[in-house]
């Protein structure tokens, strides 16, 4: 086209290739100049028509790309004037005029937002036109354009009608910018109407956003500075409907910084304004207001004043929020809210929500939830207490400043916990409603009496909270799986508002983690340590008594004649005699023991720091209780023994396997010898 003689193809092919091709692999706003330049060439060789698709072209991509609008109206309104009276294409007019009328609608200048009469002419005698003359691009233009703002401005249900009717025309624009952005669109009001639809149209709904993101995400891959953010939106958005709140948080932080990235301002915006009301409806009102600030400031800033208003409208959380102190008051905001120690701001938060949720290691898991927990409300001390059966709850880690060094996986039992206030944890358990005591050396409506507690006048703790671990959808017996306990010893009102809001994140993302983690690493039945659990604690302890060269025992227990107790008694009689054994041989062990289901009715017990006498009185204290024992079931009471072989690590003990081997074999020296008894190898 720039060869001599090919002057009068220049437009054409310029005007072809930036308004269909180059924004499929390249950013959008690098296509304007050539679009500018394709309007030039137009003019230069009399090619009118081909100079005002290339002027359209330039105006509603520049309106897509997020130009300000302010500026953008100028613009509009001297191409408006060139293609209608100097290149007469009055086809190319209409397009520019709705184009035109929705910035306009943006800007406040028109009473109905939602209204497209103005420089087009009134609407429905355009719309007639449209029809009458099947001038299917602009009708296309027409319906997608009521949809946007029938959309930005809340009206869900007319957003997916106007859609449904865009999309029969949208063969007529396939190539421009506006395919991928009205499929955007349309995926979004789809959810949007995804609450207030009935289970068949919602599946309906649904089912058209999974199309489109088929090909949004194909269209991401091509040009990932238009079409990425735009994905991850709607990704966020089905995160939500599905109730997938992690996965919403991230992708809505991806989006908006993609967004922010590649200078589309007006889907930074949305993404913030969704994010937003995300936050607002599942209560977590200060993180919302937040992302609604950032969402009007975006808006004001790209000029869509109109929008930023009625955003203002439909959200009175951004006049006020409620103080967290006593007197109730309402606080004024000005600026940001979201107050997190150490700047822990949303971009981190939702690192760290990521970590713990890919988090595998469960004693990890514990530690970073902890850790997580204390940095944003600003503890200096905390605890996760986790229940390992129906009834029994134990500290599965502890920090405190005072201490360095983490204390993970100890189990200590909630009732001789040193560290933590029993009486708050066992009010939240029975009430499952967070407690925050702001001076808890005064008296407080928040629990009566605290102040007059032991461990409180003992500590001389301030600020204290706790908060139930739920998990949303289990049985009402099941449903807390621990609890989240923090002090700060040296200030009262430390735990402020937002940050119990940010807690409540943590909380509802890692509480779905630590169940299945703990449910992975535990026998359903006895609630011990499974097999797996075992093997890979015995490792670490073996590891660590190869460097430290202190001592390692372990004990294999085998409960005797077990099948033919269960031949005789059935097997629920001896479900609960595997479970009265598991507790017995618990409670006979120390708290830094490890003990596990190994296998059927075989028990494993992981004695650190322990020597082969040491060892061998405990298996003594654990054969006694268990002979000593009975186990009621159903009106039956019976009685079993164990057998048991201990090893000690040795200088020709190289391995795990060669441990476990030998206390294997003491195991069978026992029962061979005949049982109820206990063998040393």
């Amino acid at each position: 086209a720039n060869q001599p003689g090919h002057e009068q193809e220049r437009a054409r092919v310029y005007g072809v290739y930036y308004a269909n091709i180059h924004h499929w692999k390249r950013p959008a706003r690098e296509s304007l100049p050539g679009m500018l330049q394709a309007y030039h060439y137009g003019l230069e060789s009399g090619q009118l028509i081909f100079a005002a698709v290339a002027a359209l072209g330039y105006c509603y991509m520049s309106f897509h790309c997020g130009k300000p609008l302010a500026a953008l109206d100028e613009e509009f309104t001297q191409y408006d004037e060139v293609i209608k009276r100097k290149l007469q294409c009055l086809s190319q007019y209409d397009v520019n005029a709705l184009y035109h009328q929705t910035l306009l609608n943006l800007l406040g200048k028109n009473t109905d937002p939602c209204a497209l009469s103005g420089v087009a002419g009134h609407e429905a005698d355009l719309l007639h036109r449209l029809e009458t003359t099947e001038q299917f691009a602009t009708l296309h233009t027409y319906y997608f354009l009521k949809h946007y703002l029938a959309f930005q401005f809340g009206r869900y249900e007319e957003a997916v009608q106007f859609a449904d009717r865009a999309r029969k025309f949208v063969r007529f624009i396939i190539g421009t910018l506006t395919v991928p952005v009205a499929t955007f669109y349309d995926s979004l009001a789809r959810l949007a109407a995804c609450p207030t639809a009935g289970p068949r149209r919602r599946r309906s709904l649904l089912r058209q956003v999974r199309r489109n993101q088929k090909k949004l995400n194909r269209w991401a891959q091509q040009a990932p500075a238009n079409h990425r953010h735009k994905f991850l939106l709607v990704q966020a958005e089905l995160a939500r409907t599905r109730g997938r709140q992690l996965a919403a948080l991230d992708s809505y932080e991806q989006a908006i910084h993609l967004a922010h990235e590649n200078e589309y301002i007006q889907e930074e915006a949305l993404a913030n304004e969704l994010a937003g009301k995300f936050h607002v409806a599942r209560g977590t009102t200060g993180i919302g207001v937040t992302y609604l600030r950032r969402a009007i400031s975006c808006y004001r800033k790209w000029g869509a004043h109109a929008k930023a208003e009625h955003l203002s409208r439909m959200h009175p959380e951004l006049v006020s929020v409620k103080d967290a102190g006593a007197n109730g008051k309402a606080l004024a905001v000005s600026g940001p809210v979201g107050v997190y120690a150490s700047n822990f701001d949303l971009r981190t938060l939702v690192k760290a929500l990521r970590g713990i949720a890919e988090e595998r290691s469960h004693s990890q898991l514990l530690q970073k939830t902890l850790l997580t927990a204390m940095e944003v409300a600003g503890a200096d001390a905390g605890a996760l207490v986790l229940r390992k059966s129906m009834d029994r709850y134990f500290v599965e880690a502890e920090v405190s400043m005072d201490n360095s060094k983490p204390r993970i996986l100890q189990s200590i039992p909630l009732e001789d916990a040193p560290n933590v206030c029993e009486a708050l944890v066992n009010y939240v358990k029975r009430t499952r409603k967070s407690v925050v005591i702001n001076d808890a050396q005064q008296a407080t409506e928040a629990m009566h009496g605290a102040d007059l507690d032991p461990y409180v006048r003992r500590t001389h703790a301030k600020s204290m909270l706790c908060m139930p671990l739920i998990v949303e959808g289990a049985p009402e017996a099941e449903q807390l799986i621990g609890l989240l306990y923090l002090e700060n010893k040296q200030a009262s009102d430390a735990f402020d508002e937002q940050r119990i809001e940010t807690l409540g994140i943590i909380c509802l993302s890692a509480t779905g983690r630590l169940e299945l983690s703990r449910k992975a690493m535990t026998d359903g039945l006895t609630s011990l340590y499974n097999h797996d659990t075992f093997q890979s604690l015995l490792l670490k302890e073996f590891s660590a008594s190869r460097r430290s060269g202190r001592p390692l025992s372990m004990v294999m227990i085998d409960i005797d004649h077990f099948k033919t107790f269960n031949d005789q008694w059935g097997h629920q009689l001896g479900d609960a005699v595997l479970i009265r054994v598991a507790d017995v041989v618990k409670s006979a062990c120390r708290q830094s023991d490890v003990v596990a289901r190994y296998g059927g009715e075989e028990l494993g017990v992981i004695l650190p720091d322990t020597d082969g006498p040491s060892a061998l009185i405990v298996a003594e204290r654990i054969r006694a209780n268990i002979e000593a024992c009975d186990t009621v079931y159903d009106g039956t009471t019976v009685k079993v023994t164990v057998s048991l072989g201990v090893a000690t690590t040795a200088a020709n003990i190289t391995s795990t396997e060669s441990l476990i081997k030998l206390a294997d074999a003491a195991l069978y020296v026992s029962k061979a010898a005949g049982r109820n008894r206990i063998s040393v190898k």
